[in-house]
């Protein structure tokens, strides 16, 4: 079976919307403000469905060619997997999840109490269609020209599930490049993506030189850059003059796996410690085998090793 991207068929394409926005005219002396929140939802993830989508169309058309209405085409098994809609406790009112529960840490821990025990499994009223949610990410941004001083101040705020990882960048009519905000992903999925949960992924504030030309300079001062990552704290990228090549340094260079404890924690009963976070994360050897013994087993299910057979 083969796991692949294909990005070109309808149903793996991702909901998108750029409302509201607004851009205030153009003024070639004065200022100018641009704001727009993006909002992205889908779920175009590599499904082992174009072999059985193959099979499934053949049976629709020969429904169809003796008079039959089709009840299978090729995007059958894409919708078996994933579904038409996604929105968490939203607008949707058809059936609930396949299984509509969830998993949960079977201890519990809170200084006042100790340790305690519940469920591993617990109903939940979330709905999507399919066996998958929807990622799930609104990206707002802002930015104000000044021609007089010119300096643009932008700011970006994301948020979303919180998994996979995100980034946000502004390319000018002159194609320079300029990072807003990357955000390393948090946990899971089988945790992080279930209902349109809206958690803090990314917070952004900085100021730029702007160019006669309407394009970006070279000095960036950067007042405010936090990623929420890991356990969904705040992790300061940090602030200060920089120059845009070094602030789009600052996020293309950064270690894309996340936090390791995290990720455990959302499948193994560990208590919330710093010791034991330190542990994890701070053992080179435990993460380098286990990235090594998961891109084995990929390797292994899916000779292609297009799917999921990655180090991480």
């Amino acid at each position: 079976m083969k796991f692949s991207n294909d990005y070109t068929r309808p149903e793996t394409q991702p909901r998108h919307s750029e409302t509201p926005k607004n851009i205030t005219p153009y003024r070639p002396d004065g200022n100018q403000n641009i704001n727009i929140r993006i909002v992205y939802a889908g779920k175009n993830f590599a499904f082992p469905t174009d072999e059985a989508g193959v099979v499934t169309q053949k049976i629709g058309d020969a429904q169809e060619a003796i008079g039959m209405k089709p009840w299978v085409s090729s995007e059958t098994p894409h919708d078996v997997l994933g579904g038409q809609v996604s929105d968490g406790k939203s607008n949707y009112t058809g059936p609930t999840s396949i299984l509509p529960y969830e998993v949960q840490s079977p201890v519990t821990y809170d200084k006042q109490d100790g340790f305690g025990v519940r469920s591993p499994v617990k109903h939940t009223d979330e709905r999507w269609s399919g066996m998958v949610p929807d990622l799930d990410v609104m990206n707002n941004v802002s930015l104000r020209i000044n021609r007089d001083l010119k300096r643009v101040d932008v700011s970006c705020a994301i948020t979303g599930d919180g998994f996979p990882n995100c980034e946000s960048f502004i390319i000018d009519g002159s194609s320079k490049v300029l990072f807003l905000a990357s955000h390393v992903r948090t946990g899971t999925a089988v945790a992080q993506l279930p209902g349109n949960r809206q958690i803090p992924m990314s917070n952004t504030s900085l100021d730029v030189d702007w160019q006669p030309d309407d394009s970006f300079g070279a000095a960036v001062n950067v007042r405010v850059v936090v990623d929420f990552t890991g356990a969904g704290a705040a992790n300061d990228l940090g602030i200060g003059a920089k120059t845009r090549e070094a602030w789009n340094a600052l996020h293309t260079k950064r270690n894309p796996y996340g936090s390791y404890s995290q990720r455990v924690r959302e499948h193994i009963p560990l208590p919330q410690s710093q010791w034991v976070d330190d542990r994890i994360n701070n053992n080179p050897d435990m993460v380098d085998y286990v990235r090594k013994a998961r891109a084995a087993a990929g390797r292994w299910f899916d000779g292609d090793g297009e799917w999921w057979a990655g180090e991480d």
